[in-house]
């Protein structure tokens, strides 16, 4: 959000009602994100287990309650009521299409789409930062806690200064920068790196100025307040440090490797961050919802953001799905391409309506003066567009719910339990909304091969090549063809996938398949370029002394390394 640089001063005095949202205890845990300190302490004793056990299904499970909603949340306050509609034209309207319109360039444009996901990935945890410094000043100004302009710079340093640790690691690649989003599997899509010089100087200089915004922000908040009407704030810098700072210094300087937080599957553990975010959003804005005359009960109001939050989340991909106008798998970068657009017209419509300098957010959110409370922003008149919205919002909410469904009980143990069967019912059921994926059926296909089931292997392998060609999904083809003696067939597939990518396996095995045509001269080709790959695979080594002795060729020793039998003998 941004909401802290320029706030309005509240002109009641504190009370112990008008000192927190809705009480000291979910205040913190909410608000300020004590929950997660919580939980760190969890992970830091059963992190594996956790991650291992529930927690594939546990951390998607909650981005989904309360991910979506977040949100939807912003799209209901400024969508949902005229006046606000009108007054943020430039980024209701203007501003929203430019972000579609680039999403849209980004489905077909690779170049453009990594420029997409790069500034979205580079935005996002300034935006979390502005959020959690937001919030900060909230509290200090409803305790009336004088803020002149250094105090604020001290504090408002701390939280920028934590994000240049972020933005550092993200852009001079490293250990450091595993931490947070960068890190998942974005398939297609790059993430375009500054190349910022992984210099110690640099991190560690920039480590210390935060160590002294960290003394020099509580000092001067403690010379102008007790530490009662400041320790709210004080939580958000340390929910702050926790989110980004601590866990980028730890990974950079290698400290408390043990911790499995921060030092075993960052990108898993960033969604119980963006997790924590989205919880403190809906915190707020719920909040100020209610405030409103058009305020239903907090049940209808989340309601309405979740249905919001599946529309944006799920129609792009619906529309642009490769059976329909797209060109890439949910899976293989459409689904980083939605997150860049979903967010970043987030990130735009935050920075404009949540400023605490607007008379309407001020007056709730500082001053809690119920007899100023803001426009209702509840349903709108009735009429053909509302039930249609809402409508598609359901359909959309029911296509999110599936796809995590099938995520866990179909593929997930599926595959885990061996059932095939039900593995391949669940990737035919999420093709029907748009969601099917291409590693799930090669997965698929490799194992109906391992059990014998050359047909369906081959039909795993063909819908993969249908989604998105790839090395893995034509060595498929070529292993079931080579399976059934097709050798012809074999070479045509393993060719395909080499003009994708040059790959060591699959020249050994167009090798392989050449030998078995008896065009030893080919074959010797496809080994020879295939220990250009892997120099040990013990295979392909004597594949090519088989050649040479049937060529006449002088034969070649293997070399030291690859005569151990199992030494460069795997795929």
């Amino acid at each position: 959000m941004g909401w802290g640089d320029t706030l309005a001063m509240a002109t009641s005095s504190p009370t112990s009602s008008s000192r927190w949202l809705y009480g000291p205890v979910p205040d913190l845990l909410l608000g300020g994100g004590l929950w997660y300190v919580a939980l760190l302490g969890l992970f830091a004793v059963w992190g594996a287990d956790i991650r291992n056990g529930w927690g594939p299904i546990l951390a998607p499970l909650l981005m989904l309650l309360f991910g979506t909603p977040h949100h939807g949340a912003t799209l209901v306050r400024v969508y949902e009521n005229s006046r606000d509609r009108r007054a943020y034209r430039l980024f209701t309207v203007w501003a929203s299409l430019l972000v579609w319109g680039l999403f849209v360039v980004s489905v077909y444009h690779i170049g453009i789409g990594s420029v997409f996901l790069t500034v979205f990935l580079t935005w996002s945890p300034w935006h979390y930062t502005g959020q959690n410094y937001g919030v900060a000043v909230m509290f200090l100004r409803r305790r009336d806690v004088p803020l002149d302009a250094g105090t604020k710079r001290w504090l408002y340093a701390t939280f920028l200064l934590s994000y240049a640790l972020t933005f550092v690691s993200q852009h001079s690649g490293g250990a450091a920068a595993d931490y947070a989003v960068i890190n998942a599997e974005w398939s297609t899509y790059q993430f375009l790196s500054l190349g910022i010089p992984r210099a110690y100087a640099v991190f560690a200089g920039v480590a210390l100025l935060y160590a002294g915004a960290l003394v020099g922000s509580a000092v001067q908040l403690l010379r102008r307040a007790p530490l009662r009407d400041v320790y709210p704030a004080l939580v958000l810098v340390l929910s702050q440090s926790l989110w980004f700072s601590v866990p980028v210094l730890t990974r950079y300087f290698g400290v408390l490797g043990g911790m499995d937080a921060w030092a075993a599957a960052p990108e898993y553990y960033f969604l119980w961050v963006g997790c924590g975010h989205a919880v403190q959003y809906l915190w707020v804005t719920s909040y100020y919802a209610k405030k409103s005359e058009g305020w239903k009960g907090q049940g209808p109001y989340l309601a309405r953001t979740w249905l919001a939050g599946a529309l944006v989340w799920t129609l792009p991909a619906l529309i642009f799905a490769p059976m329909a106008f797209g060109n890439l798998p949910f899976a293989s970068g459409l689904a980083a391409l939605i997150s860049a657009g979903v967010n970043l017209q987030h990130f735009i419509l935050d920075g404009a309506i949540w400023k605490l300098r607007d008379g309407r957010v001020a007056r709730v959110l500082i001053r809690s003066d119920a007899a100023e409370a803001p426009e209702s922003v509840g349903p709108p008149r009735r009429s053909w567009l509302a039930p249609l919205v809402w409508g598609t919002g359901a359909v959309c909410a029911t296509v999110m719910v599936v796809y995590n469904a099938e995520q866990y009980f179909g593929l997930r143990l599926g595959f885990g339990y061996g059932d095939l069967g039900r593995a391949e019912r669940s990737l035919d059921r999420l093709a029907w909304i748009g969601r099917d994926n291409p590693d799930g059926r090669i997965l698929l296909g490799g194992r109906l091969l391992a059990s014998r089931d050359v047909e369906g292997a081959l039909r795993a392998y063909q819908r993969a090549v249908e989604l998105l060609p790839s090395v893995a999904a034509w060595r498929g083809i070529g292993s079931v063809h080579a399976a059934r003696g097709e050798w012809g067939a074999a070479i045509e597939a393993y060719e395909q996938a080499l003009a994708i990518e040059s790959d060591g396996a699959v020249l050994h095995d167009l090798g392989v398949a050449w030998l078995e045509r008896g065009e030893t001269k080919a074959a010797h080709d496809a080994f020879t370029r295939a220990l250009e790959q892997n120099p040990l695979r013990r295979e392909s080594w004597q594949k090519l002394q088989r050649t040479e002795r049937e060529l006449g060729l002088p034969v070649t020793k293997l070399p030291p390394a690859s005569r151990h039998p199992r030494i460069g003998s795997r795929d």
